[in-house]
């Protein structure tokens, strides 16, 4: 269970760190969707590692913050266009 809580932290640090440091908008955006995903998947993987702990959670960490971050670049887009 520490080191969920450490992930989710670390997640968010990275977060607010990058929201902090960068200077570019649309970039900062897109990668809060990202810090949100990796959040979501490590949710997802903590669940399921409980279920199976055969599972490999790095891939379902991977795959939620990809998916954030595409979620960014569409509502980006979205954004744009209207």
């Amino acid at each position: 269970m520490p080191n969920i809580v450490l992930s989710v932290v670390a997640a968010l640090a990275t977060a607010l760190g990058l929201l902090a440091v960068i200077e570019l908008p649309e970039l900062t955006f897109v990668l809060s969707f990202a810090g949100v995903g990796a959040i979501v998947g490590q949710c997802v993987a903590a669940y399921r590692a409980e279920r199976n702990p055969k599972v490999n959670t790095t891939r379902i960490i991977a795959l939620w913050t990809i998916v954030g971050a595409v979620v960014g670049v569409v509502a980006l887009i979205v954004d744009a266009l209207a």
